[in-house]
């Protein structure tokens, strides 16, 4: 439906964010970067393996990477109550 040319036409900005929430594997080259990243998971992690707790497939999958330094430095503490 969101990949149809009228709505495209009529909702670009709607159609363009429906597809990137919508279609999370857009190429077969993801799909088999998932399984491959799955796949390292389970053997490396077996053990300790929490997908959905930990991100650890989105990780794999992201080009992103995070600034761990300044997170640190921008982490507060948790006062007392």
């Amino acid at each position: 439906m969101w990949l149809d040319e009228e709505i495209v036409e009529n909702y670009p900005n709607l159609s363009a964010q429906a597809q990137n929430l919508l279609l999370l594997f857009p190429t077969s080259y993801l799909v088999e970067c998932a399984f491959s990243a799955v796949a390292d998971i389970l053997t490396i992690k077996r053990g300790s393996l929490d997908i959905t707790e930990r991100g650890d497939l989105c990780l794999k999958l992201t080009k992103l990477v995070p600034d761990v330094k300044t997170l640190v430095q921008k982490h507060q503490a948790q006062g007392s109550h």
